[in-house]
């Protein structure tokens, strides 16, 4: 009897540790399929996007926690976050932040991951674009870049053939003037903003860093291209006087106050909606050098972070994200140039006009650098900028913002 019952109580904790291990099981595997994921689109690329993660949930049948965040603090949030220990698994991250994760430990490195057939989906210059001191931290989604917009009721009006890949900047100078009125400016950009500057620089034949990484950000070309930018202003006078920013920027060309702006594509929705009848082109060639203005070429992708308890399945969400079905679904109505090579192969999405403009630019372009230091290169430029545009010495200006980068890289 003695021995029954011992039996008994040996099956019975037998039992309850089988028990407890599938409990534990149970609820480690629906943890592990909870995906916070952060990304910063908004208004129609916003509701596209949660379709398609929607999509993913439902034939995954995983839980995944979409957060929204404002494109310009998402990753300094993230940086709040994961210095905290509680970062999202997944963000999306342009290509000019990711050194600054990368090199500070916050990001996955994703070379254990990938295969040869996915690296091969996308374009090579995307998948340099995403990587960072020999190691890939993100998969890429979307291309973008500056382009010269123009108003073509406001070419015919005047006469004036349309903006060509053929102009040079004496082109774009000359049309200019004859465009600008009481009313109206024939070229609006941010002259104050290094984003919108640097692709003179480059244009000029500067560099933002030399060939051993370090900021030249005071050059011979630098200080050239800064000039012939505020001359725009204070010398032809053919930018308003007082420097705009892209909202204001838009919104001048949308109230047909500016004939030529230089923007990008996430803003063509914005100039849709208003009626305005406008093309894009090419930066056009710099007189002076015979080297055409190069926009930085900017990459969107999503990157896991290191402290991801759910990697593998994080991996496989930004996968899905990057291939070629998400980005045929979502490039064809957000008007968006996708980074998946064999997304470019629908023709419905290779026809749409800002794609094609964007696939054009892109082959002047230079690639937006990866460098940790990158953030404070342009906002000490920016600085600089906005000194050159009320009077400082443009040489002076750009000494200094070098002189303080220098100090950022000791």
């Amino acid at each position: 009897m003695r021995n029954v019952f011992v039996i008994i109580c040996v099956i019975a904790l037998i039992s309850g540790v089988f028990y407890f291990v599938l409990q534990t099981q149970s609820t480690g595997q629906a943890e592990l399929e909870k995906i916070v994921l952060w990304h910063t689109y908004a208004e129609k690329e916003k509701d596209v996007f949660l379709k398609i993660v929607d999509e993913y949930r439902k034939n995954a049948g995983i839980e995944i926690d979409v957060q929204a965040q404002d494109y310009s603090s998402a990753v300094s949030k993230f940086i709040t976050h994961a210095s905290g220990g509680n970062p999202p698994d997944i963000i999306r991250i342009p290509n000019d932040r990711l050194g600054e994760l990368a090199s500070k430990g916050y990001l996955l490195p994703l070379n254990e991951f990938v295969t040869p057939e996915i690296i091969s989906q996308y374009y090579p210059e995307a998948i340099r674009a995403m990587e960072y001191d020999g190691k890939l931290y993100a998969l890429p989604a979307s291309i973008d870049c500056l382009m010269l917009f123009y108003n073509k009721d406001l070419f015919d009006l005047n006469g004036l053939q349309y903006p060509n890949e053929n102009w040079t900047t004496d082109d774009l100078l000359n049309t200019a003037k004859k465009l600008t009125t009481q009313d109206t400016f024939g070229l609006v950009f941010p002259v104050q903003v290094s984003y919108w500057y640097f692709p003179f620089m480059l244009g000029f034949g500067g560099n933002i860093f030399d060939e051993y990484g370090n900021p030249s950000v005071n050059s011979y070309e630098a200080v050239l291209a800064a000039t012939y930018c505020v001359n725009l202003m204070r010398v032809e006078k053919v930018m308003p006087d007082t420097p705009v920013d892209e909202l204001k920027m838009v919104t001048m060309f949308q109230q047909q106050k500016a004939a030529m702006i230089i923007s990008g594509p996430w803003k063509v929705p914005e100039i849709k909606d208003a009626g305005v009848n406008f093309g894009m082109c090419p930066l056009p060639v710099i007189k002076e050098t015979g080297k055409r203005i190069s926009p930085l070429i900017g990459y969107k992708g999503y990157a896991i972070s290191k402290d991801s308890k759910h990697k593998l399945e994080a991996f496989k969400l930004i996968t899905y994200l990057t291939s070629k079905d998400a980005l045929v679904k979502f490039g064809i109505p957000t008007n968006t140039m996708p980074a998946n090579r064999k997304a470019m192969e629908n023709a419905t999405l290779a026809n749409l006009a800002v794609v094609n403009a964007v696939k054009q630019q892109f082959r002047y372009g230079t690639m937006f650098p990866t460098a940790p230091l990158m953030i404070v290169v342009g906002e000490k430029v920016s600085d600089a900028l906005a000194k050159i545009v009320v009077g400082e010495s443009a040489q002076k200006a750009m000494d200094e913002a070098q002189a303080l980068i220098m100090k950022e890289m000791r």
